[in-house]
């Protein structure tokens, strides 16, 4: 579709970049992490020869270059999106793999099994990429809600629609302040939290301390699950 305008002729996109980002008519953000993944990839290849690849490198330096620089490119505009559980799969499916990159595990061939997401989290010091997310939605969510309500960025972010999207079954697509509010029930934070995070630092240490909560109660669920796994390969 063609539409002319003070002599010009525009072309209405379904999609197109901006400011780095990928922006559809879909409030699904899956084509975004799609091409964050490729982004986050092409960042291990650019030192994979001089760092990634060589043993001789100190397997911290290698994990504090991922953090700066993969993990950015991967989560670039975190802050902004709606996510779902199948949203967080794959993100923690490229976070997986890149984490036995820099270790250095490989999948053989002759067995299936690989190192576990929790244990490579756990050799490595980071914690899960939906904490990530979570933390860092809220944070930003905090600014939000301190900045002045004539602020452009507020205005968008926290308002409301005139009416839904609906996609197949699922119904409608999640809203932006869905997610947040879900994100503080995750992290356990307790009363209103917008008015909470009115207050900078406050909001940030209950944010940081919500999210060492769900990673605490993450890894116990994962180390329930293994076991059960484990228990069934052997009763087999």
């Amino acid at each position: 579709m063609h539409v002319e305008a003070a002599g010009q002729r525009y072309i209405q996109a379904h999609s197109f970049t901006y400011l780095g980002g990928v922006i559809t008519e879909c409030p699904d953000v899956s084509a975004e992490i799609a091409r964050r993944s490729s982004a986050c990839w092409m960042r291990i290849r650019r030192y994979q020869r001089e760092l990634y690849d060589r043993p001789d490198v100190r397997l911290e330096l290698k994990i504090r270059m991922v953090k700066a620089e993969a993990i950015e490119a991967l989560l670039y505009g975190c802050v902004t999106w709606t996510t779902r559980q199948d949203h967080y799969r794959k993100l923690r499916t490229v976070h997986h793999r890149v984490l036995l990159r820099i270790i250095g595990t490989r999948r053989r061939k002759s067995d299936h099994r690989v190192l576990s997401y929790n244990r490579a989290l756990e050799l490595t010091g980071c914690e899960s990429i939906e904490t990530t997310v979570r933390t860092r939605r809220l944070l930003w969510a905090g600014a939000l809600i301190r900045m002045d309500d004539r602020r452009l960025p507020k205005r968008i972010m926290f308002g409301m629609l005139e009416r839904g999207v609906k996609k197949g079954r699922g119904g409608q697509e999640k809203e932006w302040t869905t997610c947040v509010n879900s994100d503080a029930r995750a992290f356990s934070i307790p009363g209103n939290w917008r008015h909470a995070a009115r207050d900078a630092q406050g909001w940030a240490e209950k944010v940081i301390e919500g999210g060492r909560r769900f990673m605490a109660e993450w890894r116990k669920e994962e180390e329930e699950k293994a076991k059960t796994r484990l228990d069934k390969r052997t009763a087999e």
